[in-house]
């Protein structure tokens, strides 16, 4: 009778223990290889850096498209940069023409 007992107590901690170490790696394998894993976190953050530096370019691009129509309103017209735009679109500059960037 005490062998039984003895057996069945060894039986009871082996299952605990082959239980405990299959959750281990069901949740470890999870943990690296899921849809919600730490490389896709990764992945998602380098995304984001990403998509952020090109917000930044093209919201640079749009303040300065928003300074060329605020040069062409009416109510503030710059006659240098309609000339220059003027000639731009038309072809109409001369080789003359010394051109200044900013």
């Amino acid at each position: 009778m005490s062998r039984s007992i003895i057996h069945s107590g060894i039986l009871k901690s082996d299952m605990v223990l082959i239980v405990s170490v299959c959750l281990t790696f069901y949740f470890s394998f999870h943990l690296i290889f899921s849809d919600r894993s730490y490389l896709n976190l990764v992945q998602l953050e380098n995304k984001k850096e990403l998509i952020l530096k090109d917000l930044e370019v093209k919201t640079a691009e749009l303040t300065k498209i928003e300074a060329n129509v605020r040069m062409l309103r009416p109510a503030s017209l710059d006659r240098d940069f309609l000339e220059e735009r003027v000639q731009v679109i038309l072809g109409l500059g001369d080789s003359s023409d010394n051109i200044i960037m900013n």
